[in-house]
């Protein structure tokens, strides 16, 4: 989808159909609640499972998730291995989450560098076994890195086209993103799906994730739902 597939005018009352989020602040809220980092990336494994349904609910019928970004796997050993439980315990929930009781589309997109190992690979594998067809997805990036990423939708559109010029068909997220959360408290998108946010609203809140809550991504959602959105001049 390009630019120009994108509406020149989205009217106040148009709820944000595709929803980037990004989960910040494990690592301090472990520290705040004086708690194992393992103990806090799970808390934020069950967090987000119902927050992706609260947004189901709310009219959003994508969400994409950075969990983590190649940076996020150079840190130290402690910090990695705690962030791998917790993005196992996620995905093992999302494996089995289920929306008004049916399944939806659930898409793992792994960096090459954050999965040496092939952990990731096969927990993706088994998701990608049970794809479903629905109005629904979620798209979790693990070691996201956007350079590796349009890398490959570059070689994939030579193949499957003939034409490099046709790589945004072949990043691994499709949709543009509406509505772009970080919790936390840091105002930047760390690399987030850089040609998918370029018309996003970006909204910075000051919650460590795992304090966030429905009241919290509600008021936000409202806040989109009551603006005008104009593209170009």
């Amino acid at each position: 989808m390009r630019i120009g597939d994108y509406a020149k005018h989205l009217p106040s009352g148009s709820p944000p159909l595709h929803v980037g989020l990004l989960p910040d602040g494990a690592r301090r809220w472990a520290i705040q609640e004086d708690v194992s980092l393992q103990y806090s990336y799970c808390a934020s494994a069950n967090r987000l499972c119902d927050l992706i349904l609260f947004m189901f609910n709310n009219r959003v019928n994508e969400v994409s998730i950075l969990i983590s970004n190649i940076q996020n796997h150079c840190r130290n050993i402690r910090d990695v291995e705690g962030m791998i439980i917790g993005v196992n315990e996620f995905i093992s929930q999302l494996r089995k989450l289920r929306f008004s009781g049916e399944n939806f589309a659930k898409n793992v997109f792994v960096g090459a560098h954050a999965d040496q190992n092939g952990q990731y690979f096969r927990i993706n594998s088994e998701i990608q076994k049970t794809k479903v067809e629905s109005q629904y997805k979620v798209n979790v990036l693990i070691g996201y890195d956007p350079f590796e990423e349009l890398d490959k939708a570059i070689v994939a559109s030579q193949s499957e086209t003939g034409d490099p010029r046709n790589y945004l068909d072949f990043l691994c997220v499709s949709r543009p993103i509406d509505l772009v959360i970080r919790t936390g408290g840091y105002n930047l998108l760390s690399n987030f799906l850089p040609l998918r946010t370029g018309y996003a609203r970006i909204k910075c809140i000051d919650v460590l994730f795992n304090d966030m809550t429905e009241k919290i991504l509600g008021d936000i959602l409202d806040e989109f739902f009551l603006s005008d959105r104009i593209y170009g001049i």
